[in-house]
């Protein structure tokens, strides 16, 4: 496959019938943030095969927003802004924006914004209710989230009724630049950034049947642990890939990580999503070389 278009960390990702969709990030160098950099280009490619990425409308420019796929419809969930030129002090605010693409119409609706603004978080889709966790909230900070206002609340939207607005309750964590995925019924949110500027190997889990929270295994160590991981389902398997380049996979019983597989170019901040075939697909994010653009597919044992 050819490799992204632009080459760009903390971006959003998902795969929406047989298009791969791309949308902004981060495309300079580490910690820098401005109104240059961060992208707000949307970006689709066709799997399996497809020879050219295509430019569809694009928005905000943004850091860190989720992207979701729903019914024909790309969702985008908050975000972080930068308001600053190149070489200006960071002026960086989160946004509460979420919006969906109308792949059919080739345009973007509005959803009930975000009841505050957030980034550096994830977000899934399950049983038709969209679903958002971790991160913080920026309010003109510098970059060092001296400022920040952590988030310690899961949200909600049923996507069959929008109208009825978000559903708001406590999450028992506070992390960033985590992973948040569907597995067995459960949403897990794993590892990340924690309020205290440590790097985190927790996992947590919310099971939305029950309103239960409970906790996983914590991710292997190794460098950079969970801080930027990615994460997917694939075949009723929960698979995790932080920076080591080491895909592993939550065993059978719950209780530990398995190795599944290695990436050729190790990767953080960047997606793991699962491919129709069985395999997992690699998307941009960097590493101790600069940025990634390669796609990477990924052969998992079982």
């Amino acid at each position: 496959m050819p490799p992204v278009p632009q080459p760009a960390t903390s971006f959003g990702a998902t795969i929406a019938g047989d298009w791969l969709y791309i949308y902004g990030g981060n495309t300079g160098k580490a910690h820098e943030f401005n109104n240059e950099c961060v992208k707000g280009d949307l970006f689709r490619l066709q799997l399996p095969d497809g020879s050219a990425w295509e430019k569809l409308p694009g928005g905000l420019e943004l850091l860190s927003p989720a992207l979701v796929s729903h019914e024909g419809k790309v969702i985008r969930v908050g975000g972080m802004h930068a308001r600053n030129e190149k070489g200006a002090k960071n002026d960086l605010h989160s946004t509460d924006e979420v919006v969906q693409f109308d792949v059919a119409a080739g345009k973007w609706e509005a959803l009930p914004p975000l009841p505050a603004p957030r980034s550096s978080h994830d977000a899934v889709i399950f049983n038709d209710v969209l679903y958002v966790g971790g991160g913080w909230q920026l309010s003109g900070d510098d970059g060092d989230g001296a400022r920040a206002k952590w988030c310690d609340a899961i949200l909600a939207l049923d996507l069959h009724a929008p109208e009825k607005g978000w559903q708001t309750q406590p999450q028992p964590f506070q992390r960033r630049a985590l992973a948040a995925v569907v597995h067995q019924g459960r949403i897990w949110f794993i590892g990340g950034m924690n309020s205290q500027d440590k790097q985190s190997r927790e996992v947590d889990w919310f099971e939305p049947a029950t309103g239960q929270w409970g906790q996983g295994p914590e991710l292997p160590d190794g460098p950079m642990a969970g801080f930027g991981v990615a994460a997917a389902e694939q075949g009723g398997q929960l698979y995790v890939s932080p920076l080591s380049g080491t895909i592993s996979r939550l065993s059978a019983d719950g209780r530990k990580w398995e190795e599944a597989s290695k990436l050729n170019t190790p990767r953080f901040f960047h997606r793991l999503l699962a491919l129709a075939d069985g395999r997992l697909l690699a998307v941009g994010g960097s590493n101790r070389q600069g940025q990634v653009r390669e796609l990477e597919v990924v052969t998992v044992t079982r």
